[in-house]
């Protein structure tokens, strides 16, 4: 991630910036951002009506592929 853009997150997350894990929960557990949603990838169609839209939402996960499936 290029510094701006951790920059930009971290801006964004200290003003109210909500960030889902997309990760399975023994995953999470290993290591995760403080404060972030667990969300399974899978679970995410069914529980999409939780997310915010008056703010914004980083979706997350160990490698990127599942956090870009996520946000598409």
């Amino acid at each position: 991630m290029a510094r701006e853009t951790q920059q930009a997150f971290a801006a964004a997350w200290a003003e109210g910036g909500l960030v889902i894990d997309v990760r399975e929960a023994d995953e999470q557990t290993a290591g995760h951002v403080p404060s972030a949603r667990l969300m399974p990838l899978r679970s995410v169609p069914a529980r999409c009506d939780e997310l915010p839209a008056d703010r914004s939402v980083f979706v997350i996960c160990a490698s990127g592929n599942r956090s870009r499936t996520a946000a598409g």
